[in-house]
């Protein structure tokens, strides 16, 4: 069950899919203890899908199913396509851009 003054669902997830499916355990785990799974899911981006953010509360482990787009970590620029596995962190600047002639499924 969530915790009162965990950040809210709608924030954390992007509005710019077609089919999306979630779980969420505790999106206020406590600090003191290791890496705690907190969500997940499973989305097929739309067309237009293009997030851009300074920073994510939580640690992120994404995989990309089928189709194919481009993550930028910081500076760094990488293509993704069915197969592929990235991972950011709570301070890192990303961005994820799907190819809207092969839209990208992604689970995190």
């Amino acid at each position: 069950m969530d915790k009162i003054g965990a950040p809210e669902r709608s924030r954390l997830l992007s509005q710019q899919v077609s089919a999306g499916r979630y779980f969420f355990l505790n999106l206020a785990p406590d600090a003191r203890l290791p890496l705690t799974l907190v969500m997940g899911g499973r989305e097929r981006c739309d067309s237009d899908y293009h997030i851009l953010r300074t920073s994510f509360p939580f640690h992120v482990l994404e995989y990309v199913e089928a189709g194919c787009g481009t993550v930028r970590l910081e500076q760094t620029t990488h293509t993704l396509a069915p197969g592929v596995v990235f991972a950011y962190g709570p301070t890192t600047r990303y961005e994820i851009v799907t190819d809207p002639r092969d839209r990208m499924i992604k689970y995190f």
